[in-house]
């Protein structure tokens, strides 16, 4: 009677236990806003935080952990597996070697260019011709775009986790030309939250529309990463952050 009241006290236990889903996020606003908080603030991680995720963890009884550092970092704990999710990637031929995506992008936009107000007045989009001979800042650990090097154009990587507000001001300051994000979206957030509204996006009319996806550890369950996809399916048309 003993070894049965054990073994049922085991099977209550564990039947249930809880599988932890590590997630990261860089700032990126309007759809991560403070990257560094539990959980992440913006309109992305609200949506899947009440939309997308909730059946995911009650039927895989997962338990979400925010991880926060600078991309690259995110990068490679995401290859070497200490981290599980990473939301807003670019997908590459080199990149799926080391990860997974979802089957659907988050978003897709055209990319732009964070520049000064003042030097581009009634300027909505420019050509990336217009930057041959400049310098334009990226995010550490972010892909170099393809253009920098056929069009002469200089680029300087800005690490650490204070990178999203050290580009603004570089641009403000004058000591870089511009800032490129893959996503407008990401630039019109990040021009309005600057100190001074002296930055503006502007598309780039010569570049492809981007997609970013959710990338995945290898070692993600496919039942997981399958029905986060149907999800997305099901629900991404809901996601509104303009």
């Amino acid at each position: 009677m003993r070894t049965l009241c054990l073994f049922i006290l085991l099977v209550c236990t564990t039947g249930h236990a809880q599988t932890v889903l590590r997630m990261g996020a860089i700032a990126s606003p309007p759809h991560v806003t403070d990257a560094e908080a539990t959980p992440p603030k913006g309109k992305l991680i609200d949506f899947l935080l009440k939309v997308i995720l909730p059946s995911v963890i009650e039927k895989h009884h997962l338990r979400i952990e925010w991880h926060s550092a600078p991309l690259k970092r995110q990068f490679r704990d995401l290859e070497v597996h200490n981290l599980d999710v990473l939301l807003l990637v670019l997908k590459t031929p080199e990149r799926e070697k080391a990860y997974n995506y979802s089957a659907e992008p988050l978003i897709q936009e055209p990319a732009a260019m964070i520049v000064n107000k003042d030097d581009y007045k009634n300027r909505n989009s420019v050509s990336i011709k217009d930057f041959k001979g400049k310098t334009i800042g990226l995010l550490g650990g972010a892909l170099v775009p393809e253009f920098v090097k056929t069009h002469d154009i200089k680029s300087i990587s800005i690490a650490g986790e204070d990178a999203g507000e050290r580009i603004p001001n570089l641009i403000e300051t004058k000591r870089i030309d511009g800032g490129f994000v893959y996503l407008k979206s990401i630039g019109d957030g990040v021009a309005k939250s600057s100190q001074g509204e002296r930055l503006k996006a502007v598309t780039i009319v010569d570049l492809p529309v981007y997609s970013l996806y959710i990338a995945y550890s290898k070692k993600v369950p496919a039942k997981i990463r399958a029905q986060i996809d149907a999800q997305l399916r099901q629900h991404l048309y809901e996601y509104k952050y303009k």
